[in-house]
């Protein structure tokens, strides 16, 4: 009996606990290749969209124009591979009752709305942490809060190309 049980505890504690899952993305299922249309919205500026149409970017707001393909593909392969340093959950969010205000989501930054196919994704970039090298982000469906590089923020105010993806 005794050698029995010291089988089942050696085993189950062998092959019963898996490992610690890898970091998690900030947008899980998201794949550069199924993005139809992407648009980013600076607070107190222009709305810029651009949709892919044969394979070829093109700009539909504030003109029509061609796309800088490399300019908009760093943007999705960047958000498809960003992984959020820190997550604020829907209970820690819940404690903040200005938590709202607090990491700039009344006035967000900047939106990205992505589009792939029927499926679409809205992301608000919100404040900057206290040392300003992070910004805070929601993804709508996500009751959390991520805190990701403020790269992010940098690139989608500038357009210039992101070194961390």
């Amino acid at each position: 009996m005794a050698a029995a049980l010291f089988a089942f505890i050696f085993f189950y504690q062998r092959h019963a606990h898996k490992p610690p899952a890898g970091p998690v993305r900030l947008l899980a299922d998201f794949k550069t290749a199924d993005v139809t249309s992407v648009q980013v919205r600076p607070e107190g500026q222009l709305e810029i969209r651009a949709e892919r149409t044969n394979g070829t970017w093109v700009l539909t707001q504030p003109l029509a124009y061609p796309a800088e393909p490399a300019i908009v593909e760093s943007l999705l392969v960047a958000l498809e591979h960003l992984i959020p340093s820190t997550y604020i959950t829907r209970r820690e969010l819940a404690a903040r009752p200005k938590a709202e205000e607090e990491y700039g989501f009344t006035s967000p930054q900047a939106t990205i709305n992505l589009w792939c196919g029927n499926y679409r994704s809205i992301l608000f970039i919100g404040a900057k942490t206290a040392p300003g090298d992070q910004v805070f982000v929601q993804v709508v469906g996500d009751e959390g809060v991520h805190i990701v590089d403020a790269d992010l923020l940098k690139f989608v105010l500038n357009g210039h190309a992101l070194p961390f993806h």
